[in-house]
């Protein structure tokens, strides 16, 4: 099972005031430790999660639009991701 992570560029204060982040202490929501989201110290958001089973190009590409789909959901009014890769 592998995981994917996406990256944002450095977000200002007034950006990271506008998603509720006060800390760089990792969160994750409770199901299952589905996604996990960590506020870097260049102001970067970093939203990780569960990734694909199989190991190919097809499950890689559809896995890192299901986490940019995700980031959006989890944040609307926020950062855009500028980078997806599963690992």
């Amino acid at each position: 099972v592998q995981s994917s992570i996406i990256m944002t560029l450095p977000q200002t204060g007034e950006e990271q005031a506008a998603q509720g982040w006060a800390s760089l202490k990792m969160a994750f929501d409770r199901h299952e430790l589905l996604h996990y989201f960590l506020l870097m110290s260049e102001g970067r958001f970093s939203l990780g999660m569960r990734g694909a089973i199989f190991v190919t190009a097809r499950a890689n590409k559809r896995q890192c639009a299901r986490s940019e789909r995700n980031f959006a959901r989890c944040f609307p009014h926020g950062p855009t991701a500028i980078s997806s890769i599963t690992i």
